[in-house]
């Protein structure tokens, strides 16, 4: 009987996928057969690529209608049963939100107001929104001083994340990473206590845990686990998209506490684009929160960031990490194996891996975990108690790298 990984036991419910991903493996198949899978597989994963095509152009203008043309296209979405086609129906399910709209137009929602009643659950429901203000964060590690009410001041740091349209799925804040950030928050004593860098008696950067977060995005879970954990997280994704992730890192952090400069970047060939970071919404959004959350930008932890593309050694960090994650990202037109050759390479025998996901395609979560179980000893697969009670999310935990 396969025992399940410390810290992912509570709250956790196990599900057994041994015998399918098996499947993937160990049946024999005829070779005819086997061909026709394969087939199928890149038809699937060239309809994902043309279906992300056209939400990028449905989303460029961020409207309302675009996200109910969305939403229609999400068949396996329960909520989607009791929604509307009319934008009155949208607008009516919307009024459980509360939002802030800034001198400049753009739109600030209070994700908390959305935990309290979750009506719906499908993936486009907050793509409408420029901002998404997650609220304050609880602190987790050393405590800096032995004075409770000042310890007690740093959940003024919050957590507020940026969103684009316009560069598709990974310009969106999904469910599975806002769950992820919750419960690596809520292990935190696990995989940091047993890191390798932990053990360190340096007072440096190199003696707090490193973690990698692949496929970051908007670099939702990555800064959520910065800002409330006493540890250097590396936010990661294609070229595209890290003009966005350090726009949040911006938003998020003092200068401080960010390890790389946004200069330095450009010296390893990341190409980014400051100019990004001065638009109008931006510089609304800063005033908003200063204003009302002077504190804003406090954190625990330190955080930096880089394009890292599944694949390419050329683009591995020379290290290996305490811990790696990744929220979403075996859903789309990327290569699983890749994907786990990556975590395996960037793997020391004592990292931690949390991977969480949403159910929608099965065969690559089955490749996916096929190809982890070759590299790692020990893999689970978990549902998991978060304050977002989306039923379609499940994380895999994985360790002792082969």
């Amino acid at each position: 009987m396969e025992q399940p990984l410390e810290g992912c036991v509570s709250p956790c419910e196990k599900i057994v996928i041994t015998s399918d991903a098996e499947k993937v493996e160990n049946e024999s198949l005829p070779i005819f057969d086997t061909m026709m899978m394969r087939g199928e597989f890149l038809r699937q994963l060239r309809s994902l690529a043309d279906q992300d095509d056209q939400e990028r152009t449905l989303t460029s203008h961020c409207n309302t209608e675009s996200i109910i043309s969305l939403r229609n296209n999400e068949h396996k979405s329960e909520s989607l049963d009791n929604l509307g086609d009319s934008k009155d129906d949208f607008n009516e399910i919307l009024d459980d939100d509360d939002v802030v709209t800034l001198p400049c137009g753009n739109t600030v929602l209070d994700y908390n107001s959305y935990l309290a009643h979750q009506r719906y659950y499908d993936d486009y429901k907050h793509v409408g929104y420029t901002f998404i203000d997650y609220g304050a964060i609880k602190y987790l590690g050393k405590q800096t001083s032995n004075n409770l009410e000042e310890n007690q001041s740093l959940d003024d740091g919050r957590l507020i994340i940026s969103q684009d349209c316009t560069l598709g799925k990974g310009g969106f804040c999904w469910d599975a990473a806002f769950v992820l950030g919750e419960y690596l928050i809520s292990v935190k004593d696990h995989w940091s206590s047993s890191s390798k860098t932990s053990q360190k008696s340096s007072d440096s950067i190199a003696s707090i845990p490193k973690v990698l977060d692949l496929g970051s995005g908007t670099g939702l879970t990555g800064i959520m686990i910065a800002k409330a954990c006493n540890c250097h997280v590396t936010i990661t994704d294609l070229p595209e998209l890290i003009n966005l992730m350090q726009t949040n890192i911006r938003l998020n952090f003092y200068p401080s506490d960010v390890i790389d400069s946004f200069e330095d970047a450009n010296v390893h060939g990341q190409n980014v684009d400051n100019s990004a970071l001065k638009n109008v919404g931006l510089e609304n959004m800063k005033t908003h929160l200063n204003e009302i959350y002077p504190n804003h930008r406090k954190s625990l932890g330190k955080i930096s960031s880089r394009v890292l593309t599944w694949g390419d050694e050329s683009q591995y960090p020379d290290d290996t990490f305490d811990v790696i994650m990744g929220a979403d990202i075996v859903t789309s037109i990327y290569d699983p194996v890749s994907l786990a050759k990556t975590i395996h390479h960037l793997s020391s025998t004592s990292t931690k891996i949390y991977i969480s996901g949403k159910s929608r395609l099965d065969l690559p979560h089955k490749v996916f975990e096929t190809e982890l179980r070759k590299l790692f000893r020990n893999v689970v697969k978990t549902k998991l108690s978060s304050r977002s009670r989306n039923p379609d999310i499940f994380i895999i935990c994985a360790e002792s790298k082969i």
